[in-house]
């Protein structure tokens, strides 16, 4: 802070000094940030970014902002909307990279667990971001999935219309309840299926077939009934 200095306000007409007053000229960037790290004041909290810090105190800076936060959030005296305000305000003026936000947390995990649980009450920018993450994640693994489901349905699909083409080309016309028994085989059935039909003579040694295999089906999908092992 330098030394004050005085201002004074003229009457152009009268020239005789109708307002005196004295300022003084605070540099934020000359102030050592560790000073103001536990005053629980929003205003200081939101100054804490242009005060000076080296880049490596970046994120030691930011687990003081969040202690204060924390702490005003805790006794009530600044409404959460605000704070919310007051932590985009100090993201946007002191943006930290992946591994500092990474270091913040760690921290405040560690060292302050209270504060830590605090902030979980109401979303901060690095909850969102957080958020906006696991979001993004959920999105390209549902997207991985579905492209995996549906590469397995579309060769199911696929084998149900050939072997369907095959069964017309071999007996006609296809029933309907045949159609619907060769629809609901799993795709390596549909396969044994196409072999068979070079076997198969009739439709009806392929509804007998297809009995069969759905009866085998039913069966390897039933649990099998417990047995109590007698004691000796």
């Amino acid at each position: 802070m330098d030394s004050a200095e005085w201002y004074v306000l003229e009457d152009v007409v009268l020239r005789k000094p109708i307002l005196r007053f004295q300022y003084a000229t605070i540099w934020l960037n000359r102030l050592d940030w560790r000073r103001y790290a536990e005053w629980i004041n929003p205003v200081t909290a939101a100054l804490l970014p242009f005060m000076q810090h080296g880049p490596d105190e970046a994120w030691q800076l930011a687990v003081a902002f969040q202690r204060i936060l924390a702490e005003l959030y805790r006794r009530r005296l600044v409404e959460p909307e605000k704070l919310r305000f007051l932590a985009h305000f100090f993201s946007a003026y002191l943006p930290l990279t992946p591994e500092q936000k990474h270091r913040v947390q760690a921290a405040l995990n560690e060292r302050y667990p209270e504060e830590a649980k605090v902030l979980e009450e109401f979303i901060t920018p690095w909850h969102e971001e957080g958020l906006a993450a696991g979001l993004a994640q959920g999105r390209q693994e549902g997207l991985a999935r579905g492209r995996q489901e549906g590469l397995a349905r579309g060769r199911q699909e696929g084998t149900q219309a050939v072997v369907l083409h095959l069964v017309r080309r071999r007996f006609g016309r296809v029933p309907q309840e045949v159609a619907r028994s060769i629809r609901a085989l799993p795709t390596r059935t549909l396969v044994a299926l196409a072999g068979a039909l070079l076997e198969i003579g009739s439709l009806e040694e392929l509804r007998r077939w297809l009995k069969a295999r759905e009866t085998s089906e039913g069966l390897r999908h039933k649990k099998k009934p417990h047995t109590p092992v007698p004691q000796p």
